[in-house]
This record gives C-alpha cells, structure tokens and sequence, in this order.
C-alpha cells in the first residue's frame, strides 16, 4: 500500500472470509497497529504469513483497503513447495457489471487459472463466467448469493465449464457478468 496523496493516509485493512465474515486485525506483520498512517510517498507491505494467528486464521480472503487519502495497492502471489502458481495485480477503485480477463488457461500444458471475483456492491451477486479459448469453444461456470465484499473463486483446476466436457486445452480470455459491481482478478496454477 503506498500513499500516492499529498497529505497524511490513515489506511485500515479488512479481511472478508467467503461466508461474508469481516475480520479486521488489530495488529498486522511486523507489530503495525491497524489501522496505520503513511505519509506522502511512504508505503507499507502487508505480509499475512506474519500477521499472528490470533489476529488472522489461515483461509481465503478478499481484502478491502480503506484510506483517508488516495493509495495504490498491489497483491503479488507466489507458490511454495510442489505448489506452482503465479499472480501479480493492483488494487481497484470501483468495479464494473462487466469485466474482461485477457488470459485465461484451462489445462493448457499443465495450467489452470484460479479467477477470483469479488463482490463490491451493496447486495448478494449473481455472477455469471464465460470463457473463450482461442479455437472458439465456449465454457461457463456461475455463482449466485456472493456476499458484498467476498469473492468467489472459480478453481479451473477442480471445476469442469459447461462446454469443456471434453476437456480442451483452452488459452483464452473470459467475460464475467455480474447484477453488481464486481472486481476479478486471475491467478494460475501448475
């Protein structure tokens, strides 16, 4: 999170379990009290592996960034171990009905995207995920009831698209449609 303003940013991290569930730590990595100040140009790195257990259980999270002054933000992913994957975005200021994703694979040697969508309106959504492979085969894949703040995660790798019956190598992109705002982003897995 760095502040981008000219003034002083109070900035307090919330964290939406996928049941809808607001946790905000009082305490993040490193000791720092949340919320936090940073001054113009000043950043601060959230890690979650080193906030306490206490303060934020182990899980899926969406996260909402609030600030007094205007801040970027950006999430980097990486994997560990025999776990590959890879994702790298910046925060968001609003959200759309209608979002685009350039790059989106679906066994393609070995990778699978994880798109993750986030609820930013002001009631339940209703999201419908419409991916295209570059050969035009089409797959589908809905969720309904995502609580305002959460996300849904479509794990390509555990769930087959109408229309990939036969499992296709897909590159593609996909359109997501939602009956409120929405933000998504993609992370992929080998």
């Amino acid at each position: 999170v760095q502040n981008v303003d000219t003034e002083t940013a109070t900035v307090t991290s919330h964290f939406y379990a996928e049941d809808g569930t607001v946790i905000t730590p009082s305490v993040l990595n490193s000791s720092q009290p949340n919320p936090f100040d940073l001054l113009p140009g000043e950043s601060w790195e959230v890690y979650l592996p080193a906030i306490d257990d206490t303060q934020l259980a182990d899980g899926r999270y969406s996260v909402v960034i609030e600030s007094s002054a205007r801040v970027v933000t950006i999430a980097n992913l990486i994997g560990q171990g025999d776990i590959y994957f890879n994702g790298s975005y910046s925060g968001f200021a609003g959200g759309a009905d209608t979002f685009y994703l350039p790059a989106v694979v679906y066994n393609f040697y070995g990778w699978y995207s994880l798109i993750s969508v986030q609820n930013i309106g002001t009631d339940v959504a209703d999201v419908t995920l419409t991916i295209t492979c570059n050969d035009g085969t089409e797959g589908v894949l809905t969720a309904t009831d995502i609580p305002v703040n959460t996300a849904h995660h479509f794990d390509l790798e555990e769930t087959v698209p109408v229309g990939f019956e036969a499992n296709p190598a897909c590159n593609g992109s996909a359109e997501i449609t939602a009956d409120q705002p929405v933000v998504a982003v993609d992370n992929q897995s080998a």
